[in-house]
């Protein structure tokens, strides 16, 4: 099991065009792993995600939830490994408006490690 906090602040800006947008995001980060078999790892995760586009203006704060899978893979007699990971997250407007609109974004990652 294992959980994490991340926060973050993005200043943009330039001495041409001044200060820009100041995009400000938190999120909280909860999973587990379990070995399902004896080469094989499963996990799951959960992130609630709260983002807000440009901090100066209102009405464009979202508020997030995703739901991550993985598997992990060590074959036999080898040096190599295989990690999987699929997240899907659904975000919603944190604000008045009538479109009411909703977004998802998926994220497919599969990492090979083999050192040598």
């Amino acid at each position: 099991m294992g959980a994490e906090y991340h926060w973050s602040r993005d200043d943009y800006g330039s001495s041409a065009s001044g200060s820009g947008p100041r995009r400000l995001s938190w999120d909280v980060r909860i999973g587990a792993e379990r070995p399902f078999a004896k080469r094989l790892t499963a996990r799951v995760g959960y992130v609630m995600r709260n983002v807000d586009l440009d901090g100066n203006l209102t009405g464009n704060e979202y508020k997030a939830n995703a739901y991550a899978v993985g598997f992990g893979y060590v074959p036999a007699g080898t040096s190599w490994t295989v990690e999987t990971g699929y997240l899907i997250e659904f975000r919603n407007q944190d604000f008045g408006d009538p479109t009411d609109e909703h977004q998802s974004r998926q994220n497919l990652a599969m990492h090979l490690r083999w050192p040598f």
